[in-house]
């Protein structure tokens, strides 16, 4: 099970995407994150980060890469469960490779 945590706009000055380099200062991230525009998120498999993967960048990825890193681990036709951390909040998904809605 993969694990993606939400990162607080507390924790950094500046929030860049380790995999496309979307880029914003914190006072801009706060604002999109409050209105649901963007999420900057911290992934984990299993409890245990992601680091020994060259190919899956977990410090600091961007909504839509987040999605296309999982879209792309679930290939083969199985489903990939993963859990969502929101400030505390607890949320359970599952991508499914056929299904291309993505998710916030």
């Amino acid at each position: 099970m993969f694990i993606a945590t939400v990162i607080s706009p507390t924790e950094r000055e500046e929030f860049t995407c380790s995999f496309c380099d979307l880029a914003y200062p914190t006072e801009h991230y706060q604002i999109l994150l409050h209105n649901k525009k963007l999420a900057y998120f911290r992934l984990e498999e299993s409890g245990l980060p992601q680091k020994a993967r060259e190919d899956i960048p977990s410090d600091c990825l961007c909504h839509g890469c987040l999605y296309d890193i999982l879209a792309r681990e679930a290939k083969g036709g199985k489903e990939l469960k993963i859990k969502f951390l929101y400030f505390g909040k607890e949320r359970y998904g599952i991508i499914d490779p056929d299904d291309e809605s993505g998710f916030y």
